[in-house]
């Protein structure tokens, strides 16, 4: 069976990839937050944990490494919510909690598993970024922005370092979810695609399940 880490999966996508791939032969464990466990199943075990705190990041891996299961495949889809303020309104605390969030917790969970001999040798990670590292970032997103084009960086990084790790970075557009919900409606209406859009990615990182189902 293979084994899954899931990070950021109460997220509108995390729940949508999780609801496709739930009843294959696979272990899941998967990171939530603020959320209760949405499946029954046997296969699935969810743990809340607050990935902007350090603590709270350490619990989850010392969890997930007394598993004793080398993971085979990554989805990280992490982030807090998404919001616009000016640049000068932004606290560090602010920029430095969405990057925690997103790339510390997918440094400190990497480094662990290699250490622990936890991960296997040739293991599929797919990361979620977004289209604001793909041109122009825009305004007022300064937090998300950041910590999402540090994640592209690492991403890269990941893959020089380890020549036998299948990486995906995907760079979807915005969609309606909950992630978008502290934002003003005229911009919601103004940037963001239907769901259908949103049924593609999650069709994407599916497919990209079955192939390593069929290829284990």
């Amino acid at each position: 069976m293979l084994n899954i880490l899931i990070t950021g999966g109460s997220s509108s996508l995390g729940r949508e990839v999780i609801k496709k791939i739930h009843s294959k032969k696979v272990n899941i464990f998967c990171q939530i937050y603020k959320a209760k466990p949405f499946f029954k199943k046997k296969n699935i075990q969810f743990f809340n944990s607050n990935f902007s705190n350090q603590n709270s990041l350490k619990k989850f891996i010392d969890i997930i490494l007394k598993k004793k299961k080398k993971i085979d495949f990554i989805l990280h889809f992490p982030s807090s919510k998404i919001k616009i303020k000016k640049f000068e309104e932004y606290e560090w605390s602010e920029i430095n909690n969405q990057i925690n969030i997103q790339v510390r917790s997918l440094h400190f969970l990497l480094s662990n598993l290699i250490k622990k001999k936890l991960i296997s040798e040739n293991p599929i990670i797919i990361i979620v970024g977004s289209k604001v590292t793909v041109g122009i970032p825009p305004r007022g997103m300064l937090d998300y922005a950041s910590a999402k084009g540090l994640l592209k960086f690492y991403a890269d990084i990941l893959q020089v370092e380890f020549k036998k790790m299948k990486l995906y970075f995907l760079t979807p557009d915005m969609f309606e979810s909950p992630l978008l919900s502290n934002l003003p409606k005229y911009f919601i209406e103004k940037n963001t695609t239907n769901n259908l859009y949103k049924n593609k990615i999650v069709k994407k990182i599916v497919s990209i399940f079955n192939y390593k189902i069929k290829n284990n």
